[in-house]
């Protein structure tokens, strides 16, 4: 029988402690953080942009995968548009459901601590994740680690 640890539920980062943290050596930015700041810059608001307080951004699912996702990345999928969000570090604050009446479809919002609006110095912090492969994973429980 083997005994599996859990790991303990990540806590929610405070912007100021993320702030007081910035290494200021490294100022490469991500193509990809590039692109989205762009993107989210010029979008048209039918289909999306920053919201009023400029800390999370608003995107038409649908609208931006016909549109606005082929000008800047090689796909139309919002799926791996969400995906590669989610490799940032950007979590979706909610899903935004309009009339259907009205002829409108999903929205989505997503926000990270260090994506903001006229704030472009703070895009060179954001990391990739490094996720275990589930092979490596499988090789350190064989090897008692």
């Amino acid at each position: 029988m083997s005994s599996e640890r859990r790991a303990a539920p990540r806590k929610r980062k405070n912007i100021s402690t993320v702030l007081a943290n910035v290494d200021k050596t490294n100022n490469k930015v991500a193509p990809f953080l590039s692109k989205l700041s762009t993107l989210v810059t010029s979008m048209p608001t039918e289909v999306g942009g920053w919201t009023d307080d400029g800390l999370s951004f608003l995107v038409n699912d649908e609208l931006a995968s016909r549109t606005v996702l082929p000008q800047y990345f090689s796909h139309t999928n919002f799926r791996s548009f969400c995906r590669q969000l989610s490799c940032y570090g950007f979590r979706k604050t909610r899903r935004r459901k309009l009339s259907q009446a009205n002829g409108q479809s999903g929205w989505s919002e997503f926000q990270h601590a260090l994506f903001q609006r006229d704030r472009p110095e703070l895009l060179c912090q954001i990391r990739r994740m490094e996720h275990l492969s589930p092979s490596d994973g499988s090789r350190a429980a064989r090897s008692g680690r």
